[in-house]
């Protein structure tokens, strides 16, 4: 299954690298700044519930 999750900000960031993390297809929708530093440097999760 392939999932796109338009507006990655903070919380469709969230989602989209806990459901990476779990195997899935993502592919996430930002602009501007978002977009920009994504891009630049990737998606970091830091999480204490990751444990």
């Amino acid at each position: 299954m392939k999932i796109a999750i338009c507006g990655a900000g903070a919380i469709g960031g969230y989602l989209g690298a806990q459901l990476a993390l779990g195997g899935k297809d993502v592919t996430l929708i930002a602009q501007g700044k978002h977009r920009e530093a994504m891009q630049a440097n990737g998606l970091q999760l830091i999480s204490s519930a990751l444990g």
